[in-house]
């Protein structure tokens, strides 16, 4: 990296150091934690646990993360793609968070959705004892399900690398990964069933391109869906998706705020 690449990358950091701190976190907590992991990455140290908070609708979020979280976080904070409020025909009261990861998409909503009971299915081992700290440091009325998600039940591997944050099933094509561990997969009904739901209220995919098997085929459990958040990633696409939930009542729509590419739908018998 040479002198004026590393310049911008230090301005664009502290940039966004300066719109979290507005938000109520730590003023320069982001820039240290950004730099932190540069240093130990370089000698191979493993990244700390990080404890931080911020602030939504005015409400103190408590986070548990590393490093490698971090610029998740900025996005999903900043960027606030999961307060759907202006969507949303009516609060959310039951909602399932597929790829939960370390909990900050649930925390989130918790702060926006405070009536809400979550479902939060995350595979990653590195993720499951952070996503239970920030569950319990924000008193969220939430069941952790370990365990990946897709069309049919049973064992795969998980691949993973360094960041935690891009773990992905061996049948999906995202990321170059160099280790795996084997977990169960469960499907919607499994978890539905399991926790007594009738439906679920909102429906958040971010399962690093398994969207594409989970929604693609045995899919009638989307019956007893009224409302889906997802990200779509580029193994599969906006019309392909949207083929597979239309007969569904369903239509995507581009949340135009979002960093990454988020996508909503709502029943469109909902309203009625």
């Amino acid at each position: 990296m040479n002198i004026l690449s590393s310049l911008r990358s230090l301005t664009k950091t502290l940039a966004t150091d300066f719109r979290l701190s507005l938000h109520g976190m730590m003023p320069g907590q982001y820039t240290r934690i950004h730099y932190r992991d540069r240093v130990r990455s370089r000698r191979g140290e493993e990244a700390p646990k990080i404890e931080s908070s911020i602030r939504v609708d005015g409400k103190r979020i408590h986070l548990y993360l590393t490093s490698a979280h971090a610029f998740t976080m900025a996005n999903l904070f900043l960027g606030e793609e999961y307060d759907l409020r202006k969507f949303l025909n009516e609060s959310p009261k039951l909602i399932v968070d597929l790829g939960a990861n370390a909990g900050m998409a649930t925390a989130y909503m918790n702060a926006v959705y405070p009536d809400a009971q979550f479902i939060c299915v995350e595979p990653d081992p590195r993720n499951l004892p952070l996503l239970e700290q920030t569950i319990q440091a924000n008193q969220i009325r939430a069941k952790v399900v370990p365990a990946a998600v897709s069309s049919e039940a049973g064992e795969l591997i998980l691949r993973f690398g360094d960041n935690p944050t891009c773990s992905a099933l061996e049948t999906s094509p995202m990321h170059d990964l160099s280790s795996g561990v084997k977990v169960p997969v469960r499907t919607v009904p499994d978890l539905l069933s399991e926790s007594g739901w009738s439906h679920i209220d909102l429906l958040k995919i971010d399962i690093e391109g398994t969207e594409k098997d989970l929604l693609g085929s045995n899919n009638e459990w989307l019956k007893r869906v009224k409302a889906i958040v997802l990200e779509i990633h580029p193994n599969t696409s906006e019309q392909e998706i949207n083929s597979f939930i239309n007969p569904f009542g369903f239509s995507l729509t581009r949340i135009q705020k979002s960093v990454e590419p988020v996508f909503f739908a709502q029943k469109k018998s909902a309203k009625d």
